[in-house]
């Protein structure tokens, strides 16, 4: 009786060295699409709040919600009378909570949306509870300590560098927006601790609590690729980031902290 011939253990490891090459080809390339999906879904999370902003808007003489009470110390804090007017506001579209909540956080830091940064309470467990949400918003009315004027000033130094064209602004008013298809409501979350080498945007901020973990979105290994900005005429683009053009919104509370939004130019 002839015996069948058995791979031998040189074969063998001939075959796992070709696998792990070809794993080692095509994970880049699954990575890179992976991303590029979760870019898309970020791009269309940004277009529903701005379509929920945007109904609100037409219904409260072209207002924006309110940033108001309870609006906590972070540029990714909401007030939850902010976030909850827009739900109201878009129940035409027939939400319902859960797939709301998606909206508010980018696909590319999931680990943001916890039920701690949905229904945050602030530091003393007391009054009105805010929305730690996965966005830059520029939203006027915020009531932050940091926030010493409305527009931005070009000279304000909590914002750097000097931003004109189009000046960077914090925002009440939807169609009423100058320079609407450049100027931001909302950008993709681009956070620091340092304005200088070496920078940690791939660490949460120092200042998250258990289950708030605040990092940037869109990483390419520790640096942002960029980020999806929403726009006043409804539209949602991408802007790469650069440290070198990319301006940066000082909390002047402890830890300090650094908000960036890429350049509309990038």
């Amino acid at each position: 009786m002839k015996r069948s011939r058995a791979f031998t253990l040189i074969e063998l490891l001939v075959v796992v060295a070709i696998i792990a090459l070809l794993i080692a080809i095509l994970l880049p390339s699954l990575n890179r699409a992976r991303e590029s999906a979760k870019r898309t879904v970020c791009a269309t999370n940004l277009k529903g709040q701005g379509a929920g902003v945007a109904i609100y808007a037409s219904q409260f003489g072209d207002y924006l919600p309110v940033g108001g009470l309870g609006t906590g110390n972070w540029f990714h804090d909401q007030s939850v009378f902010y976030i909850d007017q827009v739900w109201n506001a878009s129940q035409t579209l027939n939400m319902g909570e859960d797939s709301f909540r998606r909206l508010w956080y980018c696909p590319s830091n999931a680990r943001q949306n916890t039920d701690t940064a949905w229904r945050n309470p602030g530091g003393g467990g007391t009054g009105n509870i805010f929305r730690d949400i996965g966005y830059t918003y520029l939203n006027a009315g915020r009531q932050m300590s940091q926030v010493t004027k409305d527009p931005i000033s070009t000279t304000d130094p909590l914002v750097t560098p000097t931003r004109i064209n189009p000046p960077l602004v914090f925002h009440n008013k939807w169609s009423g927006t100058l320079f609407p298809s450049t100027s931001e409501l909302a950008t993709d979350e681009i956070s620091s601790s340092t304005i200088a080498a070496p920078f940690d945007f791939d660490v949460p901020l120092a200042a998250s609590t258990a289950g708030l973990q605040a990092a940037s979105s869109h990483l390419v290994g520790s640096t942002p690729a960029g980020g999806n900005s929403l726009h006043f005429d409804g539209h949602v683009s991408w802007h790469k980031f650069s440290v070198d053009t990319s301006n940066y919104l000082t909390i002047n509370v402890t830890p300090k902290t650094y908000f960036w939004v890429p350049s509309p130019n990038d």
